[in-house]
């Protein structure tokens, strides 16, 4: 079964809007997102280089209806690049959103390859524009409805009991795939729809942990999942999903601004963090479900803004446009196109979204060119 596709239709997920985390440079302290004990790897994944898909359950890990979950792995032996990438799905932090969004409640089945189609755009080894197309890929589930961003049961009413813990399901996976990719060549944290916000939202977390083990700081790419600011991404309905999904325990606790000020200010923050961080959002103009699940979140406030979803992509490129100039090769960058299609790195060939696979090669590259395209 098609996943990617039919989790389209829910919503799939989506983008942006709650998500994140932050901030602590307004008089508190960094916290470490591993707590007090730091980062401990564990045991590395057991994997064979020969291009196929595996599931590896990883212990500990569930999805929304509390059966267990794990990761999806492609490896490799043209080299050691690695491409962790958060898949998307619907979203789920109250009555409503969990009803309309039933599957984000179920498990991934007596068959977990048949979850997702991991076969196009960046996964896509014979496409020659592919930047990514050597690398090892290593891909978790979006099976939680917390874009990635939970750590904790909740009790809906009506619903009953949802495990949202993708925040946690993927500290556990990093403990495996940190120490298998250690010597990694280079590094991709990747997401689409709402694993866009996840790897935004666990940015820190991941970076920290490859740094432990010796690892390049890794690249951040966000497809499809942006984070405006208000009024296009509403303060109710950031304070609605904070509270669902306990985020003062987790991002809040080293980016308070961003619960203050709005999630978008991650963006700021992993930039005061990591100075040499190339990072990117990718996103249509017109994109049909960021569309409906900004609409979703902020009402009326999403729908009257100047310009809708354009004009909130085009101020957050004047918000990262103030960004200060690195001088370790840092940069955050945007590439918005015309269209309506939800995502471009996995939904596709890359050669559908012109321009797109150059773009993505300068952010890698380190080179001059990468520039903002809108």
């Amino acid at each position: 079964m098609n996943r990617i596709p039919h989790r389209l239709l829910w919503c799939f997920a989506s983008f942006s809007i709650f998500a994140l985390v932050g901030c602590g440079d307004d008089g508190e302290p960094s916290a470490d997102p591993w707590g007090a004990e730091g980062f401990v790897p564990g045991e590395p994944l057991p994997i064979t280089t020969d291009e196929t898909w595996s599931f590896v359950p990883i212990e500990g890990s569930v999805c929304g209806d509390g059966t267990p979950s794990g990761l999806f792995v492609n490896a490799t032996e043209r080299s050691r690049e690695l491409v962790l990438f958060l898949l998307g799905g619907g979203v789920c932090y109250d009555r409503a959103t969990c009803a309309l969004m039933p599957r984000e409640r179920e498990g991934l089945g007596e068959d977990p390859l048949s979850y997702a189609n991991l076969t196009a755009g960046i996964f896509d080894r014979d496409d020659p524009e592919n930047p990514f197309r050597d690398a090892n890929f290593v891909v978790l589930p979006h099976c939680t409805g917390d874009f990635h961003l939970a750590d904790r049961v909740n009790d809906y009413p009506g619903i009953g009991e949802v495990h949202q813990r993708g925040h946690g399901n993927v500290k556990r996976a990093l403990r495996r795939v940190a120490p298998t990719f250690a010597d990694a060549s280079r590094i991709t944290f990747a997401g689409f729809s709402a694993g866009g916000v996840g790897v935004t939202g666990n940015y820190h977390l991941v970076a920290s942990a490859f740094r432990a083990v010796g690892a390049p700081l890794p690249f951040l790419v966000n497809d499809g999942g942006p984070l405006l600011r208000p009024p296009y991404l509403g303060v109710k309905g950031q304070e609605t999903i904070a509270a669902a999904w306990g985020l003062e325990d987790t991002l809040f606790r080293w980016c308070r601004r961003c619960k203050t000020d709005g999630f978008h200010e991650i963006f700021g923050r992993l930039h005061e963090l990591y100075p040499e961080l190339r990072s990117s959002v990718v996103c249509a103009y017109g994109d049909a479900v960021v569309v409906g699940l900004y609409t979703l979140m902020s009402g009326f406030g999403f729908v009257t803004a100047s310009g809708g979803l354009e004009g909130g992509l085009l101020d957050f490129s004047d918000y990262t446009s103030t960004f200060p100039e690195s001088t370790s090769g840092g940069a955050q960058r945007e590439f918005f196109y015309e269209s309506t299609r939800h995502g471009a790195l996995v939904v596709g060939p890359l050669s559908e979204t012109p321009g797109l696979a150059d773009f993505l090669r300068a952010q890698l590259e380190g080179s001059g060119d990468f520039e903002t395209v809108h």
